[in-house]
């Protein structure tokens, strides 16, 4: 069964991209479209074993659920949002960072640390430009601002919040937030 599904590859040699002048062959449009986009592979399904996929061990966040956590950095950054007024697709966000509460440590690899994250909206005019912090009451900023007396972001460093973990539906993932 191993030897069936064996990958294999190829050599491409040089004078395969050279005409026979030496000169470099143009690629055709007719050329990349020859190309299938879906290719067929010659596996007997019938044949294939049911395995358990391997995951690396996994952290349960509900340990950390209403535990305080300290804020480390407040940041002003910029993400891909389909609610953008930006040309690029962008909007400007305040990003809350908190200490990390757990690292996994894997071997080999860089380990994953695990800390609260906050994302919270910044005001913009119609074409995107960052025009300062949002004044409704309502707004994340204004909540999280009352909940830790703050006169401006940076006042938040150092403060502590309960943490809050939040799923994903479309990641299947849990993350770890601040609740205020």
């Amino acid at each position: 069964m191993e030897s069936e599904n064996e990958e294999q590859t190829s050599v491409t040699k040089p004078d395969e991209f050279l005409d026979s002048e030496g000169e470099e062959k143009q690629e055709t449009v007719e050329d990349s479209n020859d190309i299938p986009k879906i290719e067929d592979v010659d596996v007997d399904l019938d044949e294939l074993d049911e395995v358990e996929r391997e995951r690396q061990p996994e952290v349960d966040l509900e340990q950390f659920r209403l535990k305080n956590a300290k804020i480390e950095a407040v940041e002003s950054i910029r993400i891909n949002s389909p609610y953008a007024k930006a040309k690029d697709g962008k909007m400007h966000k305040i990003k809350v960072i908190g200490e990390v509460v757990e690292t996994l440590e894997r071997e080999g690899q860089d380990d994953i640390n695990f800390r609260p994250t906050e994302l919270l909206d910044l005001e913009e005019d119609d074409e995107g430009n960052l025009i300062g912090l949002p004044a409704w009451d309502k707004s994340k900023w204004q909540r999280f601002k009352k909940v830790l007396h703050l006169e401006k972001p940076s006042d938040a460093i150092g403060k502590e919040l309960p943490m809050s973990v939040t799923h994903n539906k479309k990641t299947d993932k849990d993350y770890l937030g601040f609740m205020y």
